[in-house]
């Protein structure tokens, strides 16, 4: 009964999504409706909703990670940074496949769908009329989505971090043979492109090279932190931040605008009520039960959730998959560690490249003038073998970790 409870709650965040409600409201329809179907008495339910809200978990994930990465982000599209790395690479490769896949991979390290308008841009002047629209579009896509599979730039990989309590670090480590993947898969459209053509270049390589690293040395920066000196994503986020202003010589005037233009409410808030959800589910104590009976089904947990994840982030977006299940997954598969995670941020990383719910789809069909269904039909061959390698290499790593 319990279980069923549980699932009525999916369904209500489910029902108000497909009414086109943002995330935030349709979580709290379903905070609303655990506290109901769970019968938690108003008093409770409010200490329980307090507790959540000034959490450190939850303090680390709204103030800090989500709102310093969207400032740092501000700062470097004032000085657009990230739409010179395409001429920076084009100096280093003079290869026409690396410029349109590593540019729009670069463009794409941080999160933002306005980014995917300077992708399409590079793309299409790399690519020329050698690949019709529809395949320069998944190109363009595909490639500028890489990083957000396994950064902890994304929302989504900050989320399953906290949710699911796996260190960044090892996810990062352990997720860099799929990002090969990805990349090698990328080819099934992207080697029908000359690898030479009138791209010109008026730099040595070597030139070029620091010209790379000039531009992109920020987030360079925040990755050897987390990696390297095992800092936390805000900790190195607040430093590199800190070095920015100095290094791009922002301006006091600049600094108060970018304070109000890095407060985005709707990432905020739907993430904030995202941790409220998380604790009602958890005091509910519906957790140890669904631990309990998913040990008792004949396929193995692992698939059912990586089935679930794929299927929800197409319906509702990874934010909301995520949201609901991670914790759930992480529970009924408590030895799950780092090998799940990757199997279940990867089930949804793939989904998004096909979901209706992703904005950014929208904006590369826009920029092509293509119906969205042309692009995601050139996905799915891809997205599928990177799925079907996913679940090999997750059996891999519980083999080995």
């Amino acid at each position: 009964m319990e279980l069923v409870k549980l699932l009525a709650v999916f369904l209500v965040i489910v029902l108000l999504l497909k009414l086109h409600q943002p995330l935030s409201l349709a979580v709290i329809g379903g905070v609303i409706a655990a506290i109901l179907l769970f019968q938690i008495p108003l008093l409770t339910a409010g200490k329980v909703l307090v507790a959540s809200s000034i959490s450190h978990e939850t303090l680390v994930v709204i103030l800090f990670s989500l709102y310093e990465i969207t400032y740092l982000q501000r700062i470097l599209e004032s000085r657009d940074q990230l739409n010179k790395t395409a001429q920076d690479l084009n100096g280093i490769f003079h290869n026409r496949r690396i410029n349109a896949a590593m540019a729009s991979v670069f463009v794409g390290l941080l999160p933002s769908a306005a980014a995917s308008k300077i992708c399409s841009s590079i793309v299409d002047s790399s690519v020329g009329d050698d690949l019709p629209v529809d395949e320069k579009a998944f190109i363009t896509s595909y490639y500028r989505h890489i990083p957000e599979s396994f950064l902890p730039t994304y929302t989504a990989v900050i989320l399953m971090t906290e949710l699911s309590g796996v260190d960044m670090v090892p996810f990062i480590l352990y997720m860099l043979p799929m990002i090969v993947v990805l990349y090698a898969l990328g080819y099934i459209y992207l080697r029908k492109v000359p690898k030479h053509g009138e791209l010109t270049q008026d730099v040595t390589k070597l030139q070029a090279l620091g010209h790379l690293f000039q531009h992109l040395w920020s987030l360079f920066a925040i990755l050897v932190l987390i990696i390297g000196f095992h800092m936390s994503v805000y900790a190195s986020v607040g430093i590199v931040i800190v070095l920015s202003l100095v290094v791009y010589r922002i301006t006091l005037k600049e600094m108060l605008h970018f304070v109000v233009s890095a407060f985005e409410p709707s990432l905020l808030i739907s993430s904030y009520v995202i941790m409220l959800f998380k604790g009602i589910i958890e005091y509910t104590g519906i957790l140890n039960t669904l631990a309990q009976s998913m040990s008792t089904l004949p396929i193995a947990p692992f698939l059912i959730f990586a089935v679930v994840f794929f299927i929800g982030s197409v319906i509702a977006g990874s934010k909301a998959i995520i949201a609901i299940c991670t914790t759930m997954a992480f529970a009924a598969i408590p030895d799950g560690g780092v090998p799940l995670m990757i199997l279940l941020m990867g089930s949804a990383y793939a989904a998004m490249q096909i979901s209706p719910t992703h904005v950014c789809l929208f904006v590369v069909a826009d920029y092509y003038k293509i119906e969205l269904g042309a692009m995601i039909k050139k996905t799915l061959v891809p997205i599928f073998i990177y799925w079907a390698v996913l679940f090999a290499y997750y059996l891999l790593l519980r083999g080995i970790l």
